[in-house]
C-alpha cells in the first residue's frame, strides 16, 4: 500500500513537471523495486527521488511549491534537496552524491541511454537511469550511508547477485568517467562479494575523505568539514557555512530536543548548536585531516 501511495504521488508530480516541460528521471524507489525484486511490496519505498538537469532545478522547485510542497533541510549539503507536503516527500536531485564532475556534466552523461519502466500497475511509463548508471547508483548509495542503513546494502548485494558482469564493468567505466571511483569502490567493498567483483574487473580500490569518515563512524563535525571542503565554487562557500551554523528552523525543530516549543526555545537551540560546534570542531578537524592523509 505504501508503494502504491508513492506511485500515485510520483504520477502527480511527473504530470506537473510534464506541464512545465521538465524532464525528470526517477531514481531508486520503483526504479530499483521493479528491476531487482520480484513480488509487489518486496522492496518498500516511501518517497520519490527525481533527477533533473541542473539548470531546470529552480523551475522544478517552483512547480513543487505551486503544488504545496515546502523545502526541508536534512543535512548540510548534498546533491539532493527534500520537499514535503504533509506525509508526501520528494527528493529533488541535480546530481548524485559521490560524483566528482560538475552537475551539468553528470546530467549530460546520465540522461543519455535511459530506460523506461511501468508504474502504478501499468498506468504510466516513467524514465529511469540506464542499467550501468543504476548499478553505479547502488554503490554510491551505500558509500554515503552508515552501516546501520540496511536497505541500500541489501539493494547492492542483490544487484551483485543478479546483474551480469558486463553491467558492472560498464558501471565501473562510468564511475571512472564521472570521477566517482572513490564512492563506487567504497560502496562495493562494504558489502559481501564487492571486493571480489572489483578484483575480477581489475578496478583499484579508492578512497575519499568523506567516504573514509563514513566508514570510520567519524564525528558529525568531521563530516561537515568534508562536505564543506568538497564545495566546488568559492562563491558557494559563504552560503554553505551559514547553512552549517544556522540550519533552517524546521531542521532545528526536528533535530534539537525542545526547539519545537516556541521562538525562545528555538533561539536557545541555536545557541546550544553553536556551542556544540565550537566544542567538537577540533576533534572533527583532526579526524578530517587523518582521512585526507589516508
Amino acid at each position: 500500500m505504501s508503494a502504491l501511495r508513492v506511485d500515485g504521488l510520483l504520477l502527480e508530480v511527473l504530470d506537473a513537471f510534464a506541464e512545465a516541460r521538465l524532464r525528470p528521471i526517477v531514481l531508486k524507489g520503483p526504479a530499483i523495486a521493479s528491476w531487482l525484486y520480484d513480488g509487489v511490496g518486496e522492496r518498500l519505498y516511501v518517497d520519490c527521488d527525481l533527477l533533473v538537469a541542473p539548470e531546470a532545478g529552480p523551475r522544478a522547485e517552483s512547480v513543487l511549491r505551486h503544488h504545496g510542497f515546502r523545502p526541508v533541510q536534512h543535512g548540510l549539503l548534498g546533491a539532493a534537496h527534500s520537499w514535503r507536503r504533509g506525509d508526501d516527500c520528494v527528493d529533488l536531485h541535480t546530481s548524485l552524491a559521490g560524483l566528482g564532475v560538475a552537475p551539468a556534466v553528470a546530467w549530460a552523461r546520465l540522461s543519455h541511454g535511459t530506460a523506461t519502466i511501468p508504474i502504478g500497475g501499468g498506468a504510466a511509463e516513467v524514465e529511469v537511469l540506464g542499467e550501468p548508471a543504476r548499478a553505479l547508483h547502488l554503490a554510491l548509495h551505500v558509500a554515503h550511508h552508515d552501516d546501520a542503513t540496511t536497505k541500500p546494502r541489501r539493494d547492492l548485494e542483490r544487484g551483485l547477485q543478479l546483474l551480469p558482469r558486463e553491467t558492472w564493468a560498464a558501471a565501473a567505466a562510468l564511475a571512472a568517467e564521472l570521477r566517482a571511483g572513490a564512492a563506487f569502490t567504497t560502496g562495493l567493498r562494504r558489502v559481501s562479494g564487492g571486493r571480489e567483483l572489483l578484483a575480477e574487473l581489475g578496478v583499484a580500490e579508492e578512497s575519499a575523505p568523506l567516504t573514509t569518515l563514513l566508514e570510520r563512524g567519524a564525528p558529525p563535525t568531521a563530516l561537515g568539514i568534508a562536505q564543506l571542503a568538497a564545495t566546488r565554487s568559492a562563491r558557494h562557500l559563504p552560503a554553505a557555512l551559514a547553512r552549517a551554523a544556522f540550519p533552517t528552523p524546521g531542521y532545528m525543530r526536528r533535530s534539537w530536543p525542545g526547539a519545537e516549543r516556541g521562538p525562545v526555545a528555538l533561539g536557545a537551540a541555536y545557541a546550544r548548536r553553536l556551542t556544540y560546534l565550537a566544542r567538537h570542531l577540533p576533534a572533527g578537524l583532526s579526524a578530517w585531516r587523518a582521512a585526507r592523509r589516508t
